[in-house]
This record gives C-alpha cells, sequence and structure tokens, in this order.
C-alpha cells in the first residue's frame, strides 16, 4: 500500500509505524493471538522485525496444524469367498467371511432419503436443510 502511494506524492513519508499497523491489521484470522500479543507488548517494532515476527508465527502455525498426509487406498475387489467350499483352511475353519456387509437399497426416482417424500433429493429439502442451519447455529452458540 506504500508503495503505491508514494508514486502520488514525492513528498509522502509513509512512518514505520503506520507500516506495522497495516500488517497488522492485513494478517488473516489465524493471527489474531499474535496481533495481540503484539498489542500487549510495551514495545514497538520495525517493519523487518514484524516480518520476521510474521514468519515465524507462520511457522508456529503450521507446526501446530501438523502436516498434511494423502492416503491412496487401492480400489480393487478382493474376493474373499473364493476358495471357501474348495479348500478349508488348514484348521478346518474356513477362512473370515464379512458378516456384516451393507446391502445396497433401491431408492425410487426423485426420492428424498430425508423425509421419504417424492418430487426431490436430499440437498433440495427443505426440512433437511432446515435442520442442517438449526444445528450448525447451535454449534455457533457453543462456541
Amino acid at each position: 500500500m506504500a508503495a503505491k502511494l508514494k508514486p502520488m506524492d514525492a513528498d509522502l513519508e509513509i512512518k514505520p509505524a503506520l507500516l506495522v499497523h497495516l500488517v497488522m491489521a492485513s494478517l488473516p484470522q489465524e493471527f489474531a493471538t499474535f496481533v495481540v500479543n503484539y498489542n500487549m507488548s510495551p514495545g514497538r517494532w520495525d517493519i523487518e522485525k514484524t516480518i520476521a515476527m510474521c514468519v515465524q508465527e507462520e511457522d508456529r502455525l503450521k507446526a501446530a496444524h501438523g502436516g498434511s498426509i494423502n492416503y491412496v487406498k487401492d480400489w480393487k475387489k478382493k474376493n474373499y469367498n473364493q476358495n471357501i467350499k474348495s479348500s478349508p483352511s488348514k484348521n478346518g475353519k474356513a477362512p473370515y467371511q464379512h458378516q456384516h456387509q451393507q446391502q445396497p437399497f433401491s431408492v425410487d426416482k426423485d426420492m428424498c432419503l430425508h423425509c421419504k417424500q417424492k418430487g426431490h433429493y436430499k440437498k433440495d429439502c427443505a426440512a433437511w436443510l432446515k435442520s442442517v442451519m438449526e444445528r450448525d447455529s447451535i454449534r455457533r452458540e457453543l462456541r
């Protein structure tokens, strides 16, 4: 901002305290405690120290949130029931079988999974949207 203002008026002198204030005002919400700590400290920083402290705070925030992990799963279907009848295992028991497999259920076209009425989907259901909004407002109040 200071660099944009300077060419407009050659005599314009922007004080370092104003630059530090502009930097603090432009920081995202994650830096709120950082700004409060700066405001509570008795000393004032110059622009170089402000930038260095912002970089340090950014590194601290990244470390606090932890890294990111990408999990890749092999989506090939495995046939667990392949050799159940032909060859039992060594101890005479059949290999492990999934007992609680989800059965696909049929849904009529244009049927809402929330209110079970035809004519719209869950994402368009007024009752579902209302319940989501109420749930979100309760969560905001608890914070």
